[in-house]
Parts: structure tokens; C-alpha cells; sequence
């Protein structure tokens, strides 16, 4: 390990995938292109549209939405 964090060798896309699945790091970071570390969700077709149905509702909507997915009601009604 200290020879890839040296740089006297260079890390095969083998050892980058076997550091991302031991930690759960994405790819994308450990090769320093983005900030989060999580690699993506594999949602599926369903998942991804109730995903782009949230990001495309008012803030009451939302709300609304979370307070159903969280079991919480709203007082007087």
C-alpha cells in the first residue's frame, strides 16, 4: 500500500476496484474526480422515477411526501 501512496508503483484499475468494494468508495473518488465517496445507487426504473417526481415537486409536495414515507400525519386533520 505505501508503494501506491508513494508513488514508486502505479495502482492497477484491479487494486482501485478491490479499495472501492472493501470501504464502499466509488471509483470517481478514489481516482480524485469528485468529493463524495458513496458510489452511485443502482435504483431501479421505478426508484428513478419516483426520484425525478420528488425533484420536480413544489416544496409543499414535497413535504407531503416525506411526511407519508416517514409514517408522520399532519395535526388537524
Amino acid at each position: 500500500m505505501s508503494h501506491y501512496m508513494t508513488g514508486r508503483n502505479e495502482i492497477t484499475v484491479d487494486v482501485l476496484v478491490k479499495f472501492a468494494r472493501k470501504y464502499g468508495l466509488s471509483m470517481d473518488y478514489l481516482v480524485g474526480l469528485t468529493e463524495t465517496r458513496e458510489p452511485p445507487l443502482n435504483l431501479t426504473e421505478e426508484e428513478r422515477q419516483l426520484v425525478l417526481g420528488y425533484r420536480a415537486s413544489s416544496r409543499d409536495q414535497k413535504e407531503m411526501l416525506l411526511r407519508a414515507v416517514s409514517g408522520e400525519q399532519k395535526s388537524g386533520r
